[in-house]
């Protein structure tokens, strides 16, 4: 089958002028789309289908801001539980905070919420650095975003112990919060929520597969499972079905 449907390509194709002998023809999609066979070597089974890119959110966020905090153990906790398969997330804890240059490279920032604020960024910050899988720091984090109060002296302890963090790793995260690798991190975060495009005017900041409308931003916010759900284009999960558009029914005029 194989080898007849390359001779019969060959007719088709000679006149091209393909450069590759016709056993090479469905060895790439490179050199399947040069010699115009890509859908007739896709037809038979030679190439997988094209992997869809999963919808990608960004959170600007601060850690005592209560529409974040609405935010995180709502909408993106649902979205997390439900669609993470096609969907990634950017976790990015400054938000409205300020930073100016204290010397040798170090940094005082002002949050928007107080120091308890900024211990909360840096400590979140730290986290992320340091834990580097999302599904390691995401119960930590969302532990800490849905805990009442603003002590993260206290809170930050016991989110690990709850979350299951081992301890070398809460140790490593309160050293870095406390010293000046912690202080570099939140630079860093200072450094992704500037150069937003368009700037951020508040918090939380909704950015999906790199844009920043009102628009996305006020669906991300009603129903980000739905939102993802919606513009995700490969196939969706079980839990996107529940959106899925029904037919409308009508009787038509006579």
């Amino acid at each position: 089958m194989y080898r007849l449907v390359l001779a019969l390509a060959l007719v088709v194709t000679v006149a091209v002028g393909c450069e590759y002998p016709t056993e090479q023809w469905c060895d790439t999609q490179e050199i399947a789309r040069e010699c115009q066979v890509y859908d007739i070597c896709s037809s038979i089974g030679l190439f997988g289908v094209e992997e869809v890119p999963p919808v990608h959110i960004a959170l600007y966020y601060e850690s005592l801001c209560p529409g974040c905090r609405s935010f995180i153990k709502g909408q993106l906790a649902e979205a997390v539980q439900e669609v993470s398969d096609i969907m990634t997330v950017d976790l990015v804890p400054y938000g409205n905070a300020k930073e100016e240059a204290a010397g040798n490279d170090t940094w005082k920032f002002t949050c928007q919420h107080g120091a308890p604020e900024c211990l909360g960024n840096v400590i979140e910050s730290c986290a992320i650095s340091l834990l580097r899988d999302f599904e390691k720091y995401w119960p930590f984090l969302l532990c800490l975003e849905s805990t009442r109060g603003s002590d993260f002296d206290k809170s930050a302890p016991q989110c690990a112990k709850e979350v299951g963090l081992a301890d070398t790793d809460y140790a490593d995260i309160k050293t870095c919060a406390e010293g000046s690798e912690g202080n570099a991190i939140e630079h860093q975060m200072a450094l992704k929520t500037e150069v937003l495009d368009p700037p951020h005017k508040y918090t939380p900041w909704i950015v999906v597969n790199e844009k920043h409308t009102e628009f996305i931003q006020n669906m991300a916010q009603s129903n980000l499972v739905k939102y993802v759900c919606h513009i995700y284009t490969g196939t969706k999960p079980a839990a996107c079905k529940k959106y899925e558009e029904q037919e409308v029914e009508r009787c038509d005029r006579e």
